[in-house]
């Protein structure tokens, strides 16, 4: 069975992060936290996106780059199509 290892972060969201991508191992993945995802990107943390368009037209919600004060440059490197329409796109950090 898979060990499971988590980490807490409750100082330095920026330093911690960093000390865990630095780090041996998996990847750091988040889904569905754009309150996360903002503080990551204000400080360049985030070295690949994956956007999931979904066909619905809902009116509300949280904007996930509204809070972007600086460009950050990405490129498209795949991308998929789904039977129920949506559309997965996958972008890494240009350097």
């Amino acid at each position: 069975m898979a060990e499971n290892k988590r980490t807490i972060i409750n100082g330095n969201i920026a330093a911690e992060i960093e000390k865990l991508k630095n780090q041996p191992g998996r990847d750091v993945i988040i889904f569905g936290s754009p309150t996360v995802v903002h503080s990551l990107m204000e400080y360049n943390l985030i070295d690949e996106y994956w956007l999931f368009v979904n066909p619905i037209i809902i009116g509300e919600g949280i904007p996930l780059f509204a809070q972007i004060k600086q460009r950050i440059n990405i490129r498209l490197v795949t991308k998929e199509v789904f039977k129920c329409g949506v559309i997965a796109l996958n972008y890494v950090l240009v350097k």
